[in-house]
C-alpha cells in the first residue's frame, strides 16, 4: 500500500493462467462454470472476475457502479476457510470488509481515479443453508 494525495493505493498484481484467461474472456456469458484440483486457482479467479466485474459496471447517473454478487459454497466451513479467506488475502481487509452475520456479507467502498465510486455487495451463502435462504427463514428472498 501506498499514499497518493490522501487517497490508499493497493497493488495487487493478478496474473491469469490459461484456464482463467478463457474463463475471464468469456465475460458475456450468462453462466460460466469452472473445476480442478486443490490449488488450481479457481478461487482467486472467481473473486477476480467479481472485483474486475464491479469495476467495469457502468456507473449511475450519481456516479456510483453497484453491483450485488452471490458466491455459494457447500457448506459454511468451506465458505469460511477458503472462499472468504482466499478474498480477504487477495482484496485485503481494507477493501472486501466482511460481516459475519446471517448471510455472511462483503462490502467494497472504493473511489476510483475518474472520479466514479464501486459499492459492491458480496453476500456468501452455504449451500447446505441454501434452502433456508430461498424460503425466507433468514430474511432473504431470492427470487427470478
Amino acid at each position: 500500500m501506498a499514499a497518493n494525495k490522501g487517497r490508499t493505493v493497493i497493488k495487487r498484481r493478478y496474473i491469469a493462467e490459461a484456464t482463467a484467461q478463457t474463463f475471464h474472456a468469456n465475460s458475456d456469458s450468462k453462466v460460466r462454470c469452472v473445476r480442478g484440483p486443490i490449488g488450481s486457482g479457481k478461487s482467486v479467479m472467481c473473486i477476480m472476475e467479481l472485483f474486475i466485474r464491479s469495476l467495469e459496471q457502468a456507473p449511475g447517473s450519481d456516479g456510483i457502479r453497484r453491483t450485488r454478487w452471490a458466491i455459494v459454497r457447500n457448506s459454511f466451513p468451506q465458505l469460511k476457510s477458503t472462499t472468504i479467506k482466499t478474498a480477504i488475502d487477495f482484496l485485503t481487509e481494507e477493501v472486501l470488509q466482511i460481516t459475519y452475520g446471517s448471510p455472511i456479507t462483503g462490502l467494497i467502498k472504493l473511489n476510483l481515479p475518474d472520479g466514479t465510486r464501486v459499492e459492491s455487495e458480496w453476500y456468501f451463502l452455504p449451500l447446505d443453508k441454501l434452502v433456508h435462504i430461498l424460503l425466507g427463514d433468514n430474511g432473504i428472498n431470492i427470487s427470478t
